[in-house]
């Protein structure tokens, strides 16, 4: 066999098996995965919450909408 498996299974053997290493992979790496997901949130909530800021507490808004004359001073 070309991936060193042992030639006495069947083919559907050998599928599960290549399966189930590819999942126990998966397993060990999932704790970067934890890390790489916690800091995906952080910068989702970074953008939101400034956001928010400028869309409330600026007048950002107020002089875009005004360059569009959607909006007259």
């Amino acid at each position: 066999m070309e991936l060193g498996y042992d030639s006495s299974l069947s083919r559907e053997e050998q599928i599960r098996l290549k399966m189930s290493h590819r999942w126990q992979r998966g397993a060990v790496n999932s704790g970067n995965g934890r890390a790489s997901q916690l800091i995906s949130y952080l910068v989702y909530a970074f953008f939101i919450v400034g956001s928010v800021y400028v869309i409330l507490f600026t007048d950002l808004v107020e002089k875009l909408l005004a360059v569009f004359g959607l909006v007259t001073k």
